[in-house]
This record gives C-alpha cells, structure tokens and sequence, in this order.
C-alpha cells in the first residue's frame, strides 16, 4: 500500500513539473513575430500591448498629413482620396521606414508620388509595443481619408 502510495505521489510529482515546462515553453513561442513581407522582416501586428503614439492616432493623423510632401509627378497624377500609412516602430519606439499605398493598393513612395524622408525625423517617438513585457518592433496600419477643399 505505502509503495503504491508513494509511485502514485512521484507520478504526481513529475506529471506536474513537467506541465510546468510545457507552458513555460508555449509561452516563449507565443512571442514571436511573423514575417511580414512589406517591410521584410520579422515585426508584430498583435500583441499584449500596441505601441501608442504620443496624443493618440489623431495627432499622429495630423503629423502624417502635415509633413507629407506630394512630388510633381504626384500632383500631375491627381487628389487621393484614402492613403494607407504603414509604420515600422522599433523596440525603442523611433519609426524606422515608412509605406504609403493609395487605395489600388500602389506603393506611392516607390512610385515617386509622395515625399516622406522628412516625416521620418520628424516623428515624435512612440511608446514602443511589448510582449511578456519586453519592447518588440511593431508595424502599425493607418489608414487615413483625406478630404480636400
């Protein structure tokens, strides 16, 4: 009886520590981030904690419009009515690259159409994103409709 008791106890025991290690492990994988083939790299969309722009998605709306800088060949082709900003944030929360697609899904800065070099040091840093607490690089979708006139 006690020593079926007690491999009953050390069964317990390890089938216990070892649920242990198994979560600790799904917990480490959870934090790592998919490829994302935009910007080439491995950055997170999801995760416990996005980062945040200083005075919020409406003052970093105003800074976008503000300092984008349409070209010649952006003018001659005409008003856009929707952009989509897509952001690089890194784990210190400075905005690394930048993309900007127009709604048939063009990529404007390599087309030439819109001037962003001086967005990038313009941009005030963000309070970078985290997982299990740690900063990790994010990319942020912003998608904005523009109103002219």
């Amino acid at each position: 009886m006690r020593k079926s008791l007690f491999l009953c106890f050390i069964g317990l025991f390890v089938i216990t520590f070892s649920g242990v290690t198994i979560a600790q492990e799904n917990t480490e994988h959870a934090c790592k981030a998919p490829y994302d083939s935009l910007f080439q790299r491995n950055l997170f969309i999801i995760s416990e904690q996005k980062p945040t722009y200083p005075g919020g998605s409406k003052q970093l709306q105003k800074h976008l419009l503000k300092y984008v800088h349409f070209t010649k060949k952006g003018k001659r082709e005409g008003l856009f009515s929707r952009l989509t900003f897509f952001l690089q944030v890194e784990k210190d929360g400075k905005v690394s690259a930048i993309k900007v697609w127009d709604s048939q899904k063009r990529d404007l800065v390599k087309a030439g159409i819109i001037e962003i070099r001086r967005l990038l040091k313009i941009l005030a840093r963000f309070k970078p994103g985290k997982c299990h607490n740690k900063p990790v690089a994010y990319k942020i979708t912003l998608p904005i409709h523009i109103h002219w006139g």
